[in-house]
Parts: structure tokens; C-alpha cells; sequence
């Protein structure tokens, strides 16, 4: 799985009723549409719509029995898309926090010469103001 899918997959669950139905699954193995009804407060339209879309993107199988449509987490793609976020959250690079040094401002000395204000000589000597 590659990141597109996995993006794909991840914006098709990120529907509340969607991610409903997957966890409901996860519980139950098997739904049928009128027990998705029961637990999801939605349409029948629109709960078909949801369930049509999760077939296509290959996240649930579907199998008829009788009158009935039962539906199923696809175990493969579902895997695959845990294995892709694990993976990716243990390749991601782990910000090393690297500690700042502060440098303290250079302590520059200077001397009043006739009331102007004179950048100090190579050689830094620190005087008392009362000697100056």
C-alpha cells in the first residue's frame, strides 16, 4: 500500500457513519443493511450510498444470501492499511530536540572621552565609572 490508497481509504472513513460501520464491523464480522440501520441514524439511501462507496474502495466485501446482503470487513485491505500507518509512524523521523545554547551578549566596554562615547581599544581594560 502506498500513500494515495492509504489516503484514499483514510478520507472514505473519516465519514462518521463510515467509521461507524467499520467499527461495528470489526465487532461483528458480519452486517446486514437493516442492522447497519438499527446502530447508524441515517437514510437507507444514504447508508447505501456509504456501503456501495466502502465495496468500491475494496474496504468490505459483500456476499448475497437469500434476500439479504451480508457485509464484511476485506481482512486484507483493512491489514494493509494498519500495517501502512504502523509502518509510517515508525519510519517517521523522531524530532530530536536539541538543546539552544543562549550565547550571553559580549560585554563591550566603552569610555567617555570630552562627553563622546569611544568604542574600546583592542585591549579591554574595565574601569570603575568613578575613575573615569
Amino acid at each position: 500500500m502506498n500513500i494515495e490508497e492509504a489516503s484514499k481509504i483514510l478520507q472514505l472513513i473519516s465519514d462518521q457513519n463510515r467509521l461507524t460501520i467499520v467499527i461495528l464491523l470489526t465487532k461483528n464480522k458480519k452486517m446486514s443493511g437493516s442492522e447497519f440501520l438499527k446502530s447508524i441514524s441515517c437514510k437507507q439511501s444514504t447508508l447505501s450510498h456509504h456501503l456501495n462507496e466502502m465495496v468500491d474502495a475494496g474496504l468490505l466485501s459483500c456476499k448475497k444470501k437469500g434476500n439479504k446482503v451480508l457485509y464484511s470487513l476485506n481482512n486484507a485491505k483493512y491489514a494493509q492499511l494498519l500495517a501502512f500507518l504502523g509502518k509510517s509512524v515508525n519510519e517517521a523521523p523522531t524530532e530530536k530536540k536539541e538543546e539552544k545554547v543562549v550565547e550571553e551578549p559580549k560585554k563591550e566596554v566603552y569610555r567617555v572621552v570630552d562627553s563622546d562615547i569611544v568604542k574600546p581599544d583592542p585591549v579591554k581594560v574595565e574601569l570603575p565609572i568613578y575613575l573615569l
